[in-house]
């Protein structure tokens, strides 16, 4: 899924890591809203976890129903994007919900954006 991809076309660590990396991760990763994969292949998990600010907001069998909560969450709590996922925060906004601020935009993401030849508006 393309969603898995976006982070590190963006050199950002992944949004989504197994239960087992969840586990073993430092406390910085727990506090950053994040999705949590049942299975060591993340594509074939049967279920999701998100979790925001280390609280489990909800679990739920698809990816991105998994990602449309996570953005919803961060919307909800009027939480800012994590510093360390913030261009892959960006372009989920900005690109694939097309939802603008007034906030300057992201290299990064006017980057991928263009080479996607997605519109910005």
């Amino acid at each position: 899924m393309a969603l898995l991809c976006l982070p590190s076309q963006l050199s950002e660590p992944s949004i989504v890591i197994s239960q087992e990396e969840f586990a073993r991760r430092s406390e910085e990763i727990k506090v950053n809203p994040i999705i949590v994969g049942s299975g060591e292949v993340l594509t074939d998990s049967e279920l999701y976890d998100v979790y925001v600010d280390s609280v489990k907001v909800t679990t739920t069998a698809s990816l991105s129903t998994a990602f449309k909560t996570l953005m919803g969450a961060i919307y909800a709590f009027n939480l800012a994007f994590p510093k360390c996922h913030s261009s892959s925060m960006t372009f989920l906004q900005k690109v694939i919900i097309n939802l603008q601020d007034r906030q300057p935009r992201d290299k990064k993401v006017l980057k991928l954006a263009g080479l996607l030849k997605c519109k910005l508006t």
